[in-house]
């Protein structure tokens, strides 16, 4: 992981962007995200993945998740 993301400590909020803050991350797994989108909803998952050397029968686990609703613009 790039070294300026080790220094980061959350929350961090972006110079370019005052809107926007990062209040959690994981630099030391791999993952994915998974969006579910509906008319009323957005829904978005970070899950990892084992490391090579760790057994991969376990699967994905969860790291972090939100919802924005789409009428009120409010997370959750």
């Amino acid at each position: 992981m790039a070294p300026v993301l080790r220094e980061m400590q959350g929350p961090v909020r972006f110079e370019t962007r005052n809107d926007l803050m990062l209040e959690s991350y994981c630099d030391d797994r791999h993952g994915f995200l998974r969006f579910e989108v509906s008319p009323s909803e957005i829904a978005c998952e970070y899950l990892t993945v084992p490391r090579p050397h760790e057994s991969w029968r376990a699967g994905p686990m969860l790291w972090d998740r939100f919802r924005l609703d789409r009428k009120t613009k409010t997370l959750t």
